[in-house]
């Protein structure tokens, strides 16, 4: 059961990410006008993806894992030193606050400073949906609460210097170890972690707002569908078919949906066609590994 959960977790965060690939940078309206509605994997899109796909999401969850995987006591420094080993590959999708930061990391400055100054250099809020895309593996791993919400503020502050962000990343890796520990269906478990937040609203109403890049409008987003869909498939189908930042609301969302349902209940012919697959069922395992340790210590 738990390799299920931990599998249909990393499976469902990668296909929302290569279902919503396809429509990154689109509108909703220019979903429609091309696809009329999108249920598989098209490849395409501005990256050019081969159907199965996918995107920095995933490249990022899963080098997040390594780091978990390197030191699971404390992940933190593994962790970027996996980013800068992603950088180091040239992706072909990369965020700019991203690159900054681990460009800084790259040439030396320490851990507690790229972050800010990414963002001296590049002005904004800093409140990118960055970090909030990648952080999954740690409620998969992780059966202490407090280190759940201390390594998902730690790696958000990474690449971003947003208590917003590092905010999103928390709330969200504790609705993970809700249901991954204590068993609470996923609309339970966000109904109790989002009650009182910014985000409250969205636990019952549309956001007024794109599901953008921002992680308070992606958090929102994936909030709502997540409350609203009945399945696997109606989460990541809606969020690819809203456009705009699709790959990662998708791979959000269906991240905690696959969770939620466990492999076994997602498209297998979609888990399939993944063509990281081999990679993420072995890390689900190393992670399993680690978790089972940590139960038993």
């Amino acid at each position: 059961m738990t390799l299920d959960r931990i599998k249909g977790a990393l499976f469902g965060h990668a296909i929302g990410d290569a279902l919503g690939g396809t429509t990154e940078f689109m509108t909703e309206k220019e979903v429609q006008e091309k696809f009329g509605r999108v249920s598989t994997f098209l490849g395409g899109g501005k990256w050019r993806l081969k159907p199965g796909e996918t995107t920095d999401d995933t490249a990022m969850t899963l080098a997040l894992a390594r780091g978990i995987i390197s030191n699971p006591e404390d992940p933190v420094q593994e962790i970027a030193d996996q980013f800068i080993n992603w950088l180091n590959s040239e992706p072909k999708d990369i965020g700019m606050r991203i690159h900054y930061a681990l460009s800084y990391l790259k040439n030396g400055e320490k851990i507690e400073n790229a972050a800010e100054f990414a963002q001296h250099d590049l002005g904004g809020s800093g409140e990118g949906n960055g970090s909030l895309m990648r952080c999954l593996p740690i409620s998969l791993y992780c059966i202490e609460e407090e280190k759940v919400a201390a390594i998902s503020e730690a790696q958000s502050q990474i690449t971003h210097a947003s208590d917003v962000a590092s905010e999103a990343c928390v709330l969200y890796n504790l609705v993970g170890y809700d249901i991954m520990c204590k068993g609470i269906p996923l609309k339970e478990a966000l109904t109790e972690r989002i009650t009182g937040t910014r985000y409250e609203q969205s636990l019952y109403k549309v956001p007024d707002v794109y599901p953008t890049k921002n992680v308070v409008h992606t958090f929102s987003w994936v909030i709502y569908v997540l409350m609203q869909s009945d399945s696997y498939l109606e989460v990541v189908q809606t969020l690819a078919n809203k456009g705009n930042d699709a790959d990662t609301t998708a791979a959000i969302a269906g991240g905690l949906s696959g969770l939620d349902a466990g492999y076994r209940k997602l498209p297998q012919s979609m888990a399939e066609q993944l063509l990281k697959r081999e990679e993420i069922n072995i890390i689900a395992g190393e992670l399993l590994k680690i978790r089972t340790a940590s139960e038993t210590a």
